[in-house]
């Protein structure tokens, strides 16, 4: 079975990033600061989580967020803002 990436983690940070992208580009992202640092404080507990529980290592879990970061960042950019 392979762990790397940890999928957990890179689905966590793609939610964060494209929550916080889509705001970013409604020009409102500022407004929900405390959202998008929440989304982002539970992506990183996910992440440390699957490393306390042995199911990953630290390498897995990084490449994960950076993984999750840059597709939740790029695809809503792809798509009409509404």
């Amino acid at each position: 079975m392979s762990s790397f990436p940890s999928g957990h983690t890179s689905t966590a940070f793609a939610a964060a990033a494209s929550y916080w992208s889509i705001q970013q580009r409604r020009g409102v992202a500022g407004r929900h600061v405390p959202a998008i640092v929440g989304l982002f404080a539970l992506a990183t507990s996910t992440a440390v989580l699957r490393v306390e529980a042995h199911k990953h290592f630290p390498t897995d879990v990084l490449a994960g967020a950076v993984l999750g970061t840059a597709v939740g960042w790029t695809l809503p950019r792809l798509h009409a803002v509404h």
